[in-house]
């Protein structure tokens, strides 16, 4: 909120203040790196990767040109924080093994802890590159870190640190710190259950720093579309990959769909012969014996609209399968399995 009289904005739930200078002044500051990762996965290294990632989504044929990668440090915000406050709490104590009696009452205290958490401040891929890593495997990247020196990053290309995004991830401080003192409150309140606790008193301090983190970027071609994908270089013994697969319909399928409307269409038809044949049986007067032919007809569509609606269903699913496993023996295919195997010969020895 804006205070007129004393020309500054405050906020409510912070009790914090600012002026329109400060906030200017912010939002020209220039960040820099505290630290560097410098590169531990080479090149073909990433490339076997990614052949094996893609590889495992048995959906998406591995029919790919035009591979290009390029290095890539990308800024990350790793914080410690250090937080201190009260928690208050009812508490239930039961009285017998039965728990047929309930004690409730009140109860305080206080919790002091440290919480970590990393954010992405770049305004390029920082989306995808925050899917790269976890609180779990970004912790142990803390000890890779390295005073920062611009030789690392010769030949590389380097994202800006954006203000923009420091200034939003200083917005998330408070939320990570609450839901940390939160979940240690869970572990420390006593009694056998308890309700309406609360956290009051919150205060923090935080340790920051700016990150250059090494990463992949690979870029392929197919059927003349193009996708990106983001390979970690932090440990050549825990790659990760993300990005853009290929799916079945990014690829020109004349002859299979000709094929599979066909299925279809028999396997539809199959559908309403049944149903048909369920009309029939339902208009029929229970009381008359439904005539020879009648029968004969009712009893074929029945029979025959099951059986064309099985088989057809069937045969349009061994279709699909068999489409998905002609298109991994094309050439290309087979170009890109012979890389992959002398990529993989040369660092699974």
């Amino acid at each position: 909120m804006f205070n007129i009289e004393k020309q500054q904005f405050e906020c409510n739930h912070c009790k914090s203040t600012f002026s329109t200078k400060k906030e200017l002044d912010a939002s020209s500051r220039f960040y820099q790196a505290d630290k560097v990762i410098p590169f531990q996965v080479e090149k073909e290294r990433a490339k076997m990767h990614f052949y094996e990632w893609i590889g495992n989504d048995q959906e998406s044929p591995i029919d790919i040109t035009n591979i290009t990668l390029k290095q890539i440090y990308m800024p990350f915000s790793v914080v410690t924080i250090s937080y201190e406050c009260n928690w208050g709490a009812e508490i239930c104590y039961s009285n017998n093994q039965d728990n047929t009696m309930e004690n409730w009452s009140y109860s305080d205290g206080s919790i002091t802890g440290e919480c970590f958490s990393f954010f992405s401040v770049s305004e390029e891929m920082n989306a995808q590159a925050d899917k790269l890593f976890s609180i779990s495997s970004f912790k142990p990247l803390i000890s890779k870190m390295v005073p920062y020196d611009d030789h690392y990053l010769s030949g590389t290309n380097q994202f800006k640190i954006s203000t923009n995004e420091v200034m939003k991830t200083q917005s998330l401080f408070h939320s990570v710190v609450q839901y940390a003192a939160e979940s240690e409150m869970q572990k420390v309140l006593p009694g056998d259950r308890n309700r309406n606790a609360t956290l009051t008193n919150l205060k923090y301090e935080v340790f920051s720093e700016f990150v250059y983190v090494p990463i992949w970027n690979l870029e392929y071609q197919s059927n003349e579309v193009m996708h990106e994908v983001l390979i970690t270089a932090t440990d050549k013994e825990n790659v990760k990959v993300v990005g853009d697969k290929p799916s079945i319909h990014n690829f020109p399928d004349d002859e299979f769909s000709k094929i599979n409307r066909h299925y279809k269409k028999k396997y539809r038809s199959g559908i309403v012969a049944f149903l048909m044949s369920l009309i029939l049986l339902m208009m029929s007067d229970q009381n008359d014996e439904p005539g020879f032919f009648v029968s004969i007809i009712t009893l074929s569509l029945l029979i025959g609209g099951v059986a064309s609606w099985l088989y057809f269903g069937v045969k349009s699913k061994l279709v699909k399968r068999a489409y998905l496993k002609l298109k991994k023996k094309s050439s290309n295919n087979l170009e890109i399995h012979n890389e992959y195997l002398k990529l993989a010969e040369k660092y699974k020895k």
